[in-house]
């Protein structure tokens, strides 16, 4: 049995500087939101259908399930870092092959479908590995505001690279009369260029990987995790809030997908927006999300209404943003105006889901099973994303009519709303339930609400033996 011992940056008295870890977040966000966003039109140029655009589309998160593999991999030769390297830069340079499909006119769509596994493939080994690396080298008690600051440094990444590619396609289809085919050309090149240059910093300014002092048995680690995902049906028996949360989750989840792809096909080759216009709405929802969250934190919103109040008000307005879109389909009315109001909306629910959600999660999954929970909740919303587009490209393409997965959408958000009031808040919290959680303190007998499924099914198997 072979046990690790070794010493962490997180105990030393100083952060490491992270200039160079920033640069590395801003750029790699950049170039793959300058490509991602108009992903499904070059897949749609390729002479792809809805429903092969969808597939195409959604294989990257079926994919990113390999990130299990891979953190395990990462664990077993202990090189956290030069796996977020590699990964970055095969990532990067696999966006160059894409533009061979120029020059060829049979088996495009099998050379991209094979391109885009791969691709996927190595860009999941950043995910796991890139987060180790960062509770390593950042001691604990500076993790908040340095996760922040890393979280905001993504998000104006984000938006730059989604402004930069709509602003770019702009210049060359609309203002060059050039065709949309150069534009991708250029921009792939461009994506695999800065691609490389953000691995380069990543190599040079981030010290080796340090593990937490620990003396971990890879035996008895690897034997847990296998065990934990044995034994995931006991779980839910065990724990039936968690199931209920995961089956509202796997709705909302498959209700987003089911349209994600076909936004970008819907403003630009129905409702005529330019690529820049279409890049400007995206970057403004990016902005509200951010807006949105800061506003949550600030006036501690959260704790004033409550996780499952707040995750409920968020599903209602991405529902209605979502209706709001296809209006201009059917009647004379300004696609841009219903577009413009209709992403802000999306803004503030995303923005209210994203923060509250998070914390929700892990609120209810118990204390003691968390890591092997959180693994199989990702894994079945990577599964569950992957069929949603697949679905909704197969929808619009049997109606003949794109407004259908927007309208599928909302309704399956609404669905999933009321699946959400089966679940239940552990967490009674904020000044406008005082009186509630006052009478409730009086007569919950667990000294912690996180653990009141799993207690309260302990204490009958209990009583049942005795």
């Amino acid at each position: 049995m072979i046990k690790i011992t070794t010493k962490s940056l997180g105990s030393s008295k100083k952060s490491p500087k992270f200039t160079g870890w920033s640069i590395y977040q801003f750029l790699s966000s950049s170039y793959t939101s300058s490509i991602e966003g108009f992903f499904p039109i070059f897949i749609s140029s390729m002479g792809a259908s809805i429903t092969q655009t969808g597939f195409l589309v959604g294989i990257m998160s079926l994919v990113n399930i390999s990130q299990l593999f891979w953190a395990r991999v990462a664990a077993h030769f202990h090189k956290s870092k030069i796996f977020v390297v590699l990964g970055r830069l095969i990532h990067a340079i696999l966006y160059l092959p894409y533009t061979i499909l120029f020059f060829i006119q049979q088996g495009r769509l099998i050379f991209l479908f094979i391109i885009r596994i791969i691709q996927s493939f190595f860009q999941a080994s950043t995910i796991p590995n890139h987060s180790s690396l960062l509770a390593d080298h950042i001691p604990q008690q500076d993790r908040p505001q340095r996760l922040n600051k890393f979280y905001r440094i993504g998000i104006i990444g984000s938006m730059s690279g989604t402004l930069l590619g709509g602003l770019f396609f702009s210049i060359i289809t609309d203002y060059s009369n050039l065709s949309a085919e150069i534009a991708f050309f250029a921009l792939f090149c461009w994506a695999a260029l800065l691609g490389g240059i953000a691995s380069m910093f990543f190599y040079y300014s981030v010290p080796s990987l340090s593990i937490i002092s620990s003396n971990i048995s890879l035996e008895e680690t690897s034997s847990r995790k296998i065990s934990g995902s044995v034994n995931f049906s006991k779980y839910l028996i065990a724990y039936p809030n968690f199931k209920r949360l995961l089956l509202f989750a796997l709705i909302f989840y498959f209700a987003v997908s089911f349209a994600a792809p076909y936004y970008i096909i819907l403003e630009i080759q129905y409702y005529g927006f330019s690529y820049f216009t279409a890049s400007l709405l995206t970057s403004l929802t990016i902005s509200i999300q951010i807006l949105t969250s800061f506003t949550v934190s600030c006036f501690q919103i959260i704790e004033k209404l409550g996780r499952r109040l707040i995750i409920f008000i968020s599903l209602v307005l991405i529902a209605l943003a979502s209706s709001l879109i296809v209006i201009p389909f059917y009647f004379s009315i300004s696609a841009f105006i219903c577009f413009l109001f209709a992403w802000i909306i999306i803004g503030v629910g995303e923005g209210l889901f994203n923060i509250t959600m998070s914390i929700f999660i892990l609120d209810i999954v118990h204390p003691k099973y968390r890591v092997e929970l959180i693994a199989i909740y990702n894994t079945l919303i990577g599964v569950i994303v992957f069929i949603g587009p697949l679905l909704g490209g197969f929808a619009i393409q049997l109606s003949q009519n794109i407004t259908i997965s927007f309208i599928g959408r909302s309704l399956m958000i609404l669905i999933s709303a009321l699946f959400l009031t089966r679940v239940n808040d552990p967490v009674i919290s904020g000044s406008l339930f005082e009186p509630i959680r006052l009478y409730f303190s009086r007569h919950l007998k667990s000294e912690s609400p996180l653990s009141s499924d799993f207690d309260i099914l302990q204490i009958k198997l209990k009583n049942r033996k005795h």
